[in-house]
């Protein structure tokens, strides 16, 4: 006996979408349902950005994508607010805006990244008493909140690194990291200066990216510096080789996906997003860092500009 079962192309569409729901949308797959009728993500999602920018994906690289293009990976839709990286050659690590004592920069084979591009450099640093990575021409506000953040990959010698931020009198916030094991050790200031959090997350291909937020209580032309030390909590230099990628400064307290600058500070554009979600009771926003977010009675179309960074994953309306 030969059975055969008949499945209408309208139940199989209906697979991906919650039982009752009147909208659905799915950014990972880039679709969306509005009464039954399944569309492409495109006919009810309408975005603007007046600039490119960067979001994650699973494989922990940083996909870039152009002006007025949702940034949507397999990990989902990240909307993010205006962002001004304040850090001048941030892609190039060289030239304006960045002193080199006892130390030298070579590119890294193209692709070696955690964006895919080539921008990352190797650092091979000496064991001299001043010997970093400094970035100077910074002017920083007293008392203004920022967040320092630095892409990094270990290669040889010494594996620890202290990170700071100062205003170049007596104050300032640090943070020692082990490379080898991609640990944080030592936090802390010095002066009266504020650390208010720090954070280290992994990217791609052995890279993290370390960030630390606080205030120094002067405006003042400002440093920052990185360099290979003797140990957790040891000021003392070492030779050591390490890799860097696309460090940033931005107000704030927390890092934002990173801005690419050259000859200037470099500014992403806020996203600004809307979804024509028609009348519905209820709105489940699903997020990749959050708990699900419940809207009532939502408008439509349904805006979805943010104050603060998220990554949407799906929503489902009733």
């Amino acid at each position: 006996m030969l059975g055969l079962a008949i499945t209408s192309q309208a139940a199989r569409q209906r697979a991906w979408w919650p039982a009752g729901a009147r909208f659905a949308a799915d950014f990972i797959n880039r679709r969306a349902m509005s009464n039954g009728v399944q569309l492409p993500l495109s006919a009810v999602l309408t975005l603007s950005r007046a600039s490119v920018k960067r979001a994650k994906t699973s494989t922990g690289h940083w996909a870039t994508f152009a002006a007025n293009e949702p940034a949507i990976t397999d990990l989902g839709m990240l909307i993010e607010p205006e962002a001004t990286n304040l850090i001048i050659n941030n892609t190039a690590d060289s030239g304006a805006g960045i002193q080199l004592t006892g130390t030298t920069l070579t590119a890294l084979p193209f692709g070696q990244s955690p964006g895919l591009d080539g921008f990352a450099k190797r650092v091979t640093q000496g064991g001299g008493a001043s010997d970093s990575v400094v970035r100077s021409g910074l002017n920083v506000s007293g008392g203004t909140t920022y967040t320092w953040s630095q892409s990094v990959r270990y290669e040889a010698g010494a594996p620890w690194m202290r990170f700071v931020f100062s205003d170049n009198v007596a104050h300032g916030l640090h943070i020692w990291l082990n490379l080898a094991t991609m640990t944080i050790g030592t936090t802390g200031t010095f002066g009266a200066a504020v650390l208010s959090g720090y954070s280290l997350t992994a990217e791609a291909d052995g890279w993290y990216r370390v960030a630390m937020t606080g205030s120094v209580p002067n405006s003042a032309v400002g440093g920052l510096s990185g360099y290979v030390c003797g140990g957790n909590s040891i000021t003392s230099r070492q030779a050591g080789q390490f890799h860097v990628w696309l460090q940033q400064m931005e107000t704030g307290l927390a890092a934002s996906s990173p801005i690419e600058s050259s000859t200037s500070a470099a500014t992403r554009a806020a996203d600004s997003s809307s979804f024509d979600v028609g009348i519905l009771t209820t709105l489940t926003l699903r997020r990749l860092d959050v708990a699900d977010q419940y809207i009532s009675t939502p408008p439509s179309p349904l805006s979805l500009t943010s104050s603060e960074r998220a990554t949407f994953v799906s929503t489902t309306g009733y």
